[in-house]
């Protein structure tokens, strides 16, 4: 019962970890748009692809990354409520 308890709470520790990280990717696209002065003399676009690319794919395995660490909450929490049930079917005697 304890493991379950103790992987439920680390697929949530992994949930906010995913959703940081993901604000923090979009804190780092927004920085870079408000600093496009900086850029300005860049004409080359193949820059500003890759860094679109980057960011994108950032927040694309961040969003995964989240996905399955809810599932795997769902899941934990699911096998936790059941062995809390089989728990309390059966009588404890060693007290």
């Amino acid at each position: 019962m304890l493991v379950s308890a103790i992987a439920q709470y680390d697929a949530i520790n992994s949930r906010n970890n995913a959703l940081m990280s993901m604000m923090q990717t979009s804190n780092e696209m927004i920085n870079t748009v408000g600093n496009l002065h900086s850029f300005s003399g860049e004409q080359n676009l193949g820059f500003w692809h890759r860094l679109d690319n980057q960011f994108a794919l950032d927040m694309i395995t961040d969003s995964l990354r989240y996905k399955i660490a809810l599932l795997q909450e769902k899941m934990f929490k699911k096998i936790h409520s059941s062995e809390i049930e089989n728990s309390k079917n059966s009588l404890n005697y060693l007290a």
